[in-house]
Parts: C-alpha cells; structure tokens; sequence
C-alpha cells in the first residue's frame, strides 16, 4: 500500500515530531515509519495507525488524495 510521503513528513514537521516520536505516538516500528516517508509504503495497519495518531482520516493518505495534493 502506498502513501504520499510528503503529506507525512508535513504532517509529522508541522508537530515537531521525530520519527521516532511518531512510532512510539502510533504503535508501529520506527522502522516502518521511515519505510512509509522514505518509500511511501506501509501495510494497512500502519496507514490506520499513522492516519490515527495524526487524528485525521485515512483516506488523507490516499494515492488520490497525494494526486489532488500535487
């Protein structure tokens, strides 16, 4: 599954986060967090969890939501 990495890294600046803040904020690995800002992919489960810990929709991170974003 991919995500538009950009809105995440945004998203994760805008709150003065570390990737390791927002795994540890998540529940998922740090590591999954830099595979999701650096590939854009990520399983179902981080894309709820990251969309969860921003407190925003998962559709946010939609690829047509990265498309509209552009």
């Amino acid at each position: 599954m991919n995500i538009p990495a950009k809105k995440l890294i945004a998203l994760r600046k805008e709150r003065d986060w570390l990737q390791e803040k927002l795994a540890v904020i998540a529940g998922v690995s740090e590591r999954s967090t830099q595979r999701a800002e650096g590939e854009g992919a990520c399983s179902l489960d981080t894309k709820m969890a990251l969309a969860s810990a921003f407190e925003v929709s998962p559709s946010e991170f939609s690829s047509e939501a990265q498309t509209n974003a552009v």
